[in-house]
């Protein structure tokens, strides 16, 4: 039994992850409310209604017209045009894209960060702390109006993890895994996360 358990402890701490995210984004869900900041009515919104708007239609507009004399809203930082989870909003109205996708990524931090942490050898409750200082640090919490910085962010753990992975186990296909999940930075959106994670990968690395 005490066995058993034990072998169930890293599920146990990813359920505690899951759990707190939940509680997290619950309000917001009970009220039907989507994430709103100061930039939010500015920028966040007008864009990500743009782009809600032009996937439901299978458009993928990179030029408008409709702002100054035209301009590049397909090399906006402040939209997942190319991001995978963006094509939910092919299918579901735009409240029921944004809350959601911002709570599964939040958890996503937690977990990750716990998986990176397990294989550099820290204790689970350590692994579990810092999980949840990760996932709700202030970074996260003041940026999180920001989609693309929310998408992005979260996979920096995650590209530790391979990279963590690849060193100890001397496979060069866990480095491949590490450049895929920066891949998956570089398709949220924003420039700034996969350039930091690039100059934090590379010093963690050597």
């Amino acid at each position: 039994m005490l066995k058993n358990l034990k072998e169930h402890r890293d599920f146990l701490s990813v359920t505690v992850i899951f759990l707190l995210a939940f509680i997290f984004f619950l309000k917001g869900f009970l009220q039907n409310q989507i994430i709103w900041g100061f930039d939010t009515p500015k920028i966040i919104f007008p864009l990500i209604f743009l782009l809600d708007e032009s996937f439901k239609y299978l458009q993928l507009p990179l030029w408008t017209p409709d702002i100054y004399f035209g301009f590049p809203v397909g090399g906006d930082g402040q939209i997942p045009w190319y991001y995978l989870a963006s094509i939910l909003h092919i299918f579901l109205p735009l409240n029921l894209v944004l809350l959601p996708l911002s709570f599964i990524h939040v958890a996503l931090a937690g977990i990750f960060t716990y998986l990176f942490c397990r294989i550099i050898k820290l204790s689970r409750f350590a692994s579990l702390f810092a999980a949840i200082a990760f996932m709700f640090n202030g970074f996260i919490i003041s940026h999180m109006q920001y989609f693309t910085h929310l998408y992005g962010y979260i996979y920096l753990p995650l590209v530790l993890f391979f990279i963590e992975f690849a060193i100890q186990k001397n496979r060069n296909i866990f480095f491949a895994l590490a450049g895929i999940g920066m891949g998956f930075q570089l398709l949220s959106g924003h420039p700034n996360i996969p350039v930091m994670t690039f100059i934090y990968v590379v010093t963690y690395t050597f």
